[in-house]
């Protein structure tokens, strides 16, 4: 497990990794009361490899990469989101 923290706005992001088919990126953003919000959910497939991640900026807004490889298939693609 890990954690990614966001400074602006103030989130963070639990990457859960370890499963046999899947990586799980839970978000969750600080609400009004110094709270945590569910803020969404991402499944990045690793079954030919494990999936990866990197925090990129682009101006003030944060962007969060994950790619996992789905060469193995047959098809020769790659799974990109970036969000």
């Amino acid at each position: 497990m890990e954690v990614i923290n966001v400074a602006q706005p103030a989130q963070v992001i639990l990457v859960i990794s370890g499963g046999i088919i899947n990586d799980e990126y839970l978000r969750y953003l600080r609400d009004g009361s110094q709270g945590w919000k569910f803020a969404g959910e991402y499944s990045a497939s690793k079954r030919q490899g494990p999936s990866s991640h990197s925090l990129a900026q682009l101006g003030r807004k944060p962007i969060l990469k994950v790619e996992s490889n789905h060469s193995q298939n047959g098809v020769g693609i790659g799974q990109q989101r970036e969000d």
